[in-house]
Parts: structure tokens; C-alpha cells; sequence
């Protein structure tokens, strides 16, 4: 990796510390979701950025003129949120949350684009909102991942079509 990248990496985490995830619940790509709905689950990490706070990410990628793929993907992204819960000796509780939240997220209109569940109870939930009619240009992406171990939820909201994301997961799954 870069210096360069490093660098704008390590700043863009410093200006997202000062921002929060306001305006990000008004997005199309907004997975809504009850977080009390994971009660009874250790918290372990929780992360929320809108728009403001991409918006300093957006003004330091400027900044890069190499454009790296893989950062020049972030330019479309308007928000994230990231959950996490230490699933411990509550399997079958986390398996009840996960799937209440998937079908909270059905009902929103989100579109399933992966469903698995392996032989141990690991399960995956990858499930996609678009924009619009056409079925071109992405609103948000949702990962729901649960093993015997945590719950992870994950919510990318932006514009961004299905190609460039196809392109930055070849990209990632090159290192």
C-alpha cells in the first residue's frame, strides 16, 4: 500500500471522528432496521457515517491524483453503518434477530442477491436496493453474516452501479 494511501486513509478516519451519521437515515439505500431488535446480543462495535462525514472522505480523495480503483469506488458511497454483536452462547437467539432483520429489510423493498447457510450455522445475507426501475444503478447494499461467533451488519448506501462494485470486489480479492 501506498504512503500516500496510508496517509489519506489515517486522515479521513480522524475527520469522520468529528462527524456523525446525520442525514444518512434519508437516503434510498438506508437499511432501516430497530437496533433494540438485537437485544439480548453484546454490542461490540457500531459505526454510523452520513453524508457530511463522506462528504470530508469525497474532499481528501480529490486530493489523491492517482485515483486508486479501489478508493475511487468511495466516491459514490454516501454512507455506511456497521454492527456488531459477540454471539457467544446465544446462538439461537442471534439466529432469531438475523432472521427478523432480513425480513424487516424484504419489506423494505430489498432484493435478495445472496442467501447461504452452510452445514455449522454460518449464514450470509447479501441483499441490494436500487434506485430505480431499471435495475442499473445501486441505492445500497446490506450484509448480514452470522457464525457462532458474531453478528455482523453492514450497510453501504450510495449511487453506484453494479459494475463498479463487481470491479472493486475483483480488486479486493486480488490481494
Amino acid at each position: 500500500m501506498k504512503i500516500r494511501t496510508i496517509v489519506f486513509l489515517i486522515m479521513a478516519a480522524f475527520a469522520c471522528i468529528a462527524c456523525t451519521g446525520s442525514g444518512l437515515n434519508k437516503q434510498t439505500g438506508y437499511a432501516e432496521l430497530s437496533w433494540a431488535q438485537f437485544s439480548g446480543l453484546e454490542k461490540e462495535f457500531s459505526l454510523k457515517l452520513g453524508p457530511k462525514a463522506l462528504s470530508l472522505i469525497h474532499y481528501f480523495m480529490k486530493l489523491d491524483n492517482d485515483k486508486d480503483p479501489e478508493l475511487a469506488f468511495l466516491q459514490h458511497i454516501q454512507g455506511v453503518q456497521v454492527k456488531n454483536y459477540k454471539v457467544a452462547n446465544n446462538q439461537a437467539l442471534a439466529n432469531k434477530r438475523v432472521a427478523a432483520a432480513y425480513e424487516k429489510l424484504i419489506e423494505q423493498n430489498w432484493q435478495i442477491a445472496v442467501s447461504a447457510k452452510e452445514a455449522d450455522g454460518e449464514r450470509v445475507h447479501i441483499l441490494i436496493k436500487h434506485t430505480d426501475q431499471t435495475n442499473t444503478t445501486l441505492a445500497g447494499l446490506c450484509i448480514l453474516a452470522l457464525d457462532n461467533q458474531e453478528l455482523v451488519f453492514v450497510n453501504v448506501v450510495g449511487d453506484f452501479d453494479e459494475m463498479a462494485l463487481a470491479q472493486v470486489m475483483a480488486l479486493s480479492n486480488k490481494g
